[in-house]
């Protein structure tokens, strides 16, 4: 019976807690090890896989975890119908065997995900264009996601206008501002609480 099989093993931690986190996202992938793709193939060495600098780093990107040391592992995988590969691109199949638990696991979660992600390009009801996000472990089409954050915010701009207007109403009877003066501080406040809402609405949709 064969309990170590080559594809099976892993030493990656997936950290599911960063992906929500585009800030800590973009951190982690500028000190990376970073694995590219090209539709099945990984780039490689003789030694192993290839991993290369962000500034190299071409396609979607998809966060894979954490070493048991905490050093970050995310894959870039570019959609190609390219046929032929040179000798520093080869399959999983090819390379797995000569590949360390730690790479191994980074491999096959790269496959696994860049497959995926290759096949939920539309949305399966109407066909629109998907977008990956919460470091691709989802995929969202854009249009639902801003439909989504206009009603948010409509419904919290709602709940800050009042609170808003209590406390300039309570300025108002205790003479502290004049009615102008109210009026205008309520209309710079509600419009920076606009970009600021956006923004960080914005930042959670995307991933």
């Amino acid at each position: 019976m064969l309990l170590n099989l080559p594809l099976s093993r892993s030493k990656l931690d997936r950290a599911a807690h960063l992906r929500s986190d585009s800030a800590s996202l973009d951190e982690l992938f500028s000190r990376a090890k970073i694995i590219s793709m090209v539709a099945d193939r990984f780039e490689c060495s003789k030694s192993g896989l290839t991993f290369i600098p962000p500034e190299l780093a071409k396609g979607e990107r998809y966060f894979l975890g954490l070493s048991s040391s905490g050093e970050p592992y995310f894959v870039v995988h570019q959609v190609s119908d390219q046929k032929e590969f040179g000798e520093n691109f080869q399959s999983l199949r090819t390379l797995g065997a000569h590949l360390s638990d730690l790479e191994i696991g980074a491999a096959v979660h790269s496959l696994a995900l860049s497959q995926w992600h290759q096949s939920h390009m539309r949305c399966s009801k109407c066909g629109e264009n998907t977008k990956s996000i919460l470091g691709g472990s989802v995929r969202k089409f854009w249009s639902v996601a801003l439909s989504i954050i206009q009603e948010r915010i409509q419904q919290l701009l709602f709940w800050l206008k009042i609170v808003k207007i209590e406390s300039c109403l309570e300025d108002r009877k205790s003479g502290q501002r004049s009615a102008s003066q109210l009026l205008q501080a309520l209309f710079n406040q509600v419009n920076h609480l606009k970009v600021v809402l956006l923004e960080k609405l914005l930042r959670s949709v995307a991933g």
